[in-house]
C-alpha cells in the first residue's frame, strides 16, 4: 500500500514539475538567455559582470532542472 501511495505522490509531483515547467520555467529560460547573450561579452573586458552571467546561467537552466524533476518525480520541498 506504501508503494501505491508513493508512486502516486511521484506522479502529483511530475505534473507539477510539467505545469512549472510549461508556465514559468520556459519563459525564465528564453529571457535569461537573451540577457545571458547580451551581457556575456561584458565579461571579456569586465569582471564585474561574471556574478550577473552565472545568475543568468542559473536561469537558463531552470527549464532544464524542472524536466529532471518531472521525469523523476522529485519533490519540490
Amino acid at each position: 500500500m506504501a508503494k501505491v501511495i508513493d508512486a502516486l505522490c511521484s506522479l502529483l509531483w511530475s505534473i507539477i514539475w510539467l505545469i512549472i515547467l510549461l508556465l514559468i520555467a520556459w519563459p525564465v529560460g528564453f529571457i535569461a538567455a537573451i540577457l545571458f547573450v547580451l551581457v556575456s561579452p561584458l565579461n571579456a573586458c569586465c569582471d564585474c559582470t561574471k556574478s550577473l552571467t552565472d545568475f543568468f546561467m542559473k536561469g537558463v537552466n531552470f527549464p532544464y532542472n524542472a524536466a529532471s524533476h518531472a521525469v523523476d518525480g522529485k519533490r519540490g520541498c
